[in-house]
């Protein structure tokens, strides 16, 4: 179910800062709620890595501070050489321990590179799992007044994630009782 990505872009292999801030501002633009709400990821989850400092030309593991929430890498875009290669990393492993190294990622196929759309897509996927992890720690997802808040969700972005939680957290409950219903036969399964 759940799936890693690696974005980068697939003419060159790389992301340099301009057009990386130009989707940003794009998803911003367009799809709000999912640029807060990636904004608003652990960096284990979801960053922005350097990969290359052009000004000294040190890879990630000798660049210092190189993971970046959307937030930091916005406020830190000026500082940015226009030649430093950036990644943008998604992790979507359902389960805690995953790092901000994101071993294992694998590369998703841009086509052109990437693009406010492909974030999306990453976003539906990513609350997915979240969704997923709180379901089965027994604290459903939902969009109180505390998240709301929290994130900086507009009236029209609330409208958008409620419906969007909704519909995600009774595909997983069905899909979760369909998992019980198969387990509870077992023999060795405490009723």
């Amino acid at each position: 179910m759940c799936a890693e990505y690696l974005f980068t872009n697939d003419r060159s292999d790389v992301l340099h800062p301009a057009p990386l801030k130009a989707v940003l501002e794009q998803l911003h633009d367009r799809w709000h709620h999912v640029y807060v709400f990636l904004a608003m990821a652990p960096t284990e989850d979801f960053c922005i890595r350097r990969e290359l400092d052009a000004r000294t030309l040190r890879e990630f593991d000798d660049v210092p501070d190189a993971v970046y929430t959307i937030g930091r890498f916005m406020r830190e875009y000026d500082r940015f050489h226009p030649s430093d290669v950036f990644v943008v990393l998604g992790d979507l492993r359902p389960t805690a321990g995953r790092g901000a190294d994101h071993e294992g990622a694998c590369s998703m196929e841009l086509g052109g590179g990437l693009s406010p759309g492909d974030l999306r897509r990453f976003f539906r996927d990513y609350l997915t799992c979240v969704c997923e992890r709180r379901m089965r720690a027994g604290r459903p997802f939902s969009l109180v007044p505390g998240i709301v808040r929290r994130y900086g969700f507009t009236p029209r972005d609330t409208l958008r994630m409620e419906s969007l939680v909704a519909r995600i957290n009774t595909r997983i409950v069905e899909r979760l009782q369909t998992e019980y219903e198969k387990l509870k036969v077992l023999s060795f399964i405490r009723r």
